[in-house]
């Protein structure tokens, strides 16, 4: 007798469902094949935006203001979260993701700074 008499008595099925899963797995191979090849064709009016120098300024302007932003927005609300993470107990979730917390808003924090003084910089050159 074998240890699973269920799974022994659908063999049949068991191998019947097994067929159908990889019948299905085949045809999503296949069309994910079709949209492999597509996918450059969609991806060439994006390119041809972001190649453009007015684009990539806008898309500098957007992630710096971004930066700004949450440095100055975000990165305080994480790090309070953080610390009132670590004055509960320990197998509180908020607990065990406040070092992570500090880490992020302190990233942030440091990404907004750099953010600010390249986009003053190049706010002054512009201006010279």
């Amino acid at each position: 007798m074998s240890p699973n008499p269920v799974m022994w008595e659908r063999g049949g099925v068991v191998g019947a469902w097994s067929g159908r899963v990889s019948s299905s797995a085949w045809q999503r191979a296949r069309r994910g094949g079709r949209v492999a090849l597509a996918l450059p064709l969609a991806l060439a009016p994006l390119l041809a935006l972001i190649l453009g120098s007015q684009a990539r300024h806008w898309m500098a302007e957007a992630l710096t203001t971004i930066c700004v932003l949450g440095g100055i927005l975000a990165a305080p609300i994480l790090a309070l979260a953080a610390w009132v993470g670590m004055f509960l107990p320990a197998h509180m979730p908020l607990h065990q993701w406040s070092t992570p917390l500090f880490a992020v808003a302190l990233v942030w924090l440091a990404a907004a700074l750099v953010g600010a003084h390249v986009h003053h910089g190049a706010a002054r050159d512009a201006r010279d």
